[in-house]
């Protein structure tokens, strides 16, 4: 394990081996840090929007997206110059952000219960689709092949929107306080992490059809995730909140500080159940069954 420092509010990360660097976004200051893959030293700093959230890349035009949750607003990076290309105007607050088909990127908005489609060319919001029943949308993930976006929503519902029209083609029940949303399109399984400490995979039998294959405990807080595609392990993050001055726990389903050294992350592998470690420090894991 490694570190990057000085980073001032990390949400997203996204990375570029064939430049040999990493992107890891600072809600705080507004601003988007590029690292060595190497050496986990930040080595530039480009600006971004108030309250940097979502980060993701799109490798065939060497373009990464930041989602700006207060400024209402999608950067696009030009990755080879480094520099801000333009800020998008959303009209709403975003939480997640995917572009996988070209010339187009997907967010979600929070405040807004939509779910709209950016035109990455003429910078600019072609199109908005209501979730109407989808609390505070927050995870995004997106089967390009079928062409279905997976909105995970905070009541506890994951919606399956079509990137073609916006129509919605099935809902499926997950935990209650998503964050993420990950399509492994190998083993075509939705993933969600839930605050409420599960994970909720899902299983997609068509582009259509959809059923919840299992709700794996995993610990209170753990609704940020991360998927490997070639092994299809998945990587979740928890700790324990720290008591505010006057004695009492802060609830999980904000955005506590935590005690130092109670980092825990989590694995789980296909078949093979979950698996936790601890750090800072060697740590040790064991196998928890599921």
């Amino acid at each position: 394990m490694g570190q990057v420092r000085g980073i001032a509010g990390a949400h997203g990360i996204a990375t570029e081996p064939t430049l040999g660097v990493g992107y890891a976004d600072n809600g705080k200051t507004g601003r988007l840090s590029v690292f060595d893959l190497k050496t986990l030293r930040v080595i530039d700093s480009i600006p971004t929007d108030a309250d940097s959230d979502a980060v993701a890349y799109l490798a065939p035009t060497h373009t990464v997206l930041v989602a700006n949750g207060d400024g209402h607003s999608l950067s696009l990076i030009d990755a080879v110059a480094r520099r801000r290309i333009a800020n998008v105007a959303l009209g709403g607050s975003p939480e997640g952000v995917v572009a996988i088909m070209p010339g187009y990127a997907f967010v979600n908005l929070a405040d807004r219960r939509q779910v709209v489609r950016v035109d990455l060319l003429h910078h600019l919001v072609d199109t908005r689709w209501p979730v109407a029943e989808c609390v505070s949308p927050h995870g995004l993930a997106m089967d390009p092949a079928n062409q279905r976006l997976f909105v995970s929503c905070k009541n506890g519902v994951l919606m399956v929107l079509s990137a073609r029209n916006g129509r919605i083609v099935a809902t499926v029940p997950i935990g209650m306080g998503t964050d993420t949303a990950v399509f492994d399109p190998k083993r075509h399984l939705i993933f969600s992490s839930n605050a409420d400490g599960t994970l909720s995979v899902i299983d997609q039998h068509t582009a259509n059809s959809y059923g919840l294959l299992a709700s794996v405990p995993t610990a209170l807080g753990a609704r940020t995730m991360a998927e490997d595609p070639e092994s299809g392990r998945v990587f979740l993050v928890t700790a324990e909140p720290a008591q505010t001055p006057d004695g009492k726990a802060q609830s999980r389903q904000d955005h506590p500080r935590f005690k130092p050294g109670t980092v825990r992350m989590f694995m789980l592998a296909p078949a093979h159940g979950l698996e936790t470690a601890t750090h800072p420090g060697p740590g040790t894991a064991h196998a928890i069954s599921n």
